[in-house]
This record gives structure tokens, sequence and C-alpha cells, in this order.
């Protein structure tokens, strides 16, 4: 996580939960790993196509919304005089 929050690279978790393993609150979760608000937690099923599918299209998502936020931010700072 390091990794991208340094180079200010969108990223989500994805926390893997299966029939039998201990399952966490995404509030746990957050707090366990020092995540951010705007960082998405997303529960998946690892062994499972379409849960994986859902997990990767979060992650588009949040890259594409987090792209947009910038921009956003951007064209805000640069009104006309």
């Amino acid at each position: 996580m390091d990794y991208f929050e340094h180079r200010e690279t969108p990223f989500i978790v994805a926390a893997n939960c299966f029939d039998g393993a201990r399952r966490y609150e995404t509030d746990d979760i957050r707090i366990a790993l020092g995540l951010e608000p705007h960082v998405p937690i997303v529960l998946c099923d690892a062994r499972r196509r379409e849960s994986v599918k859902q997990v990767l299209i979060a992650s588009v998502n949040h890259s594409l919304q987090q792209r947009q936020n910038r921009l956003d931010l951007e064209t805000a700072g640069r009104q006309p005089c």
C-alpha cells in the first residue's frame, strides 16, 4: 500500500472471504490497515471468477473516479480572471 500511496496511484483493497474463514467488518479492515476513507474495500471470494471480476471492475472504476477528481481540481484551479 505504501508503494501506491507514495506514488499517488489509486488502489482498492480486496478482502478474500470464503466459507469457513473468519470474517472482518470493512471498518475493522480499514483501521487495521490504516486506510484513508476514500480507499474502497471490496469483499470477494478469490476462488470465484465473477467475484474476482467485480473486484477488477471496482478497481478500474475507482481509478477512473480518482482521475476525474484530480482533473476537476486542476480545472477549478485554472478559473478565468
